[in-house]
């Protein structure tokens, strides 16, 4: 299978109007793709004519997620990969995912520590939403070690993480602090996780 490998790079400060701000990876079961030692930021999903209300459920194929990076399908693998202060107007502040698989490793022991979801903001998911499919479906599943998810803002559910339907979460000597789900019916100021997730 075919590898795509994003190293020492930097994704900062682009716009959509759809979803994916930095990055918009669909269909790609088969493909793995990896970030190593870079760095996605500063990027926005921004629909000029406002969020539609059926996208305020963080859903798959709706518009408005992902500000850093919005995936569906496939896995992705980000190394010592920082992801910070990235602004979704739906789902997924930082990194959205449908039918996908994440891995995030950390750098704890490096001379700069890597590895940081921070700063990101959005409706539900301020660092991460995770939406899971139907029964049957590929798995949408994260699993972080040594990631530090620091000062991401969600408006409804999950400052740091949210998990949606079926999906899977593992946190790995990781920290969550300072994150906050700021609205008047906020739940989940780190982790958001709902009945049919796994954590």
């Amino acid at each position: 299978n075919t590898v795509t490998i994003v190293r020492g790079s930097a994704i900062q400060a682009n716009e959509s109007a759809q979803f994916g701000g930095g990055v918009c990876i669909v269909g790609a079961p088969d493909r793995p793709i990896l970030f190593e030692d870079s760095i996605i930021t500063d990027n926005v999903v921004h629909v000029p004519s406002g969020l539609p209300r059926a996208s305020r459920t963080g859903w798959s194929g709706e518009i408005g997620h992902g500000g850093g990076l919005y995936l569906s399908g496939g896995p992705l693998h980000l190394k010592g990969t920082d992801v910070l202060e990235n602004l979704a107007q739906g789902a997924g502040g930082g990194i959205f995912a449908s039918c996908g698989r994440i891995l995030l490793e950390g750098n704890p022991d490096g001379v700069e520590l890597t590895g940081r979801i921070a700063g990101n903001r959005a409706l539900r998911g301020g660092g991460i939403l995770l939406s899971g499919g139907k029964a049957g479906a590929e798995v949408t599943a994260l699993r972080a070690q040594a990631i530090e998810f620091i000062g991401n803002e969600a408006k409804e559910s999950g400052g740091a993480v949210a998990a949606f339907r079926l999906a899977y979460v593992e946190l790995h000597d990781c920290l969550v602090k300072q994150n906050t789900a700021s609205g008047e019916y906020g739940e989940g100021g780190g982790v958001h996780v709902t009945l049919g997730c796994r954590a």
